[in-house]
């Protein structure tokens, strides 16, 4: 699996943790400090969160990045640094 498939779950995630929090878009976009079709283009995967805000994504869901990022076990992290090394 290359980086690109792992950073492009996290528009699935993003949904997920939202709505498990109860939260609309808009309102997470407030939380975020952030616009709405912002916010939105990150669910949809026509954009991605920068690090700032993969950061408070991160505390607002109470996850950690590895999480968000789907990085589960040390297999992962293998795929994922011979990607780095190409």
């Amino acid at each position: 699996m290359s980086l690109w498939q792992y950073f492009s779950m996290i528009k699935d995630l993003l949904k997920q943790y939202r709505k498990e929090k109860n939260l609309t878009q808009e309102r997470t976009a407030e939380i975020l400090n952030i616009s709405r079709t912002g916010y939105a283009s990150w669910e949809q995967g026509l954009s991605e969160p920068n690090m700032t805000d993969l950061r408070k994504i991160c505390v607002l869901f109470d996850i950690s990045a590895d999480e968000l990022l789907e990085i589960e076990n040390e297999m992962q992290r293998r795929e994922i640094e011979k990607e780095l090394n190409k």
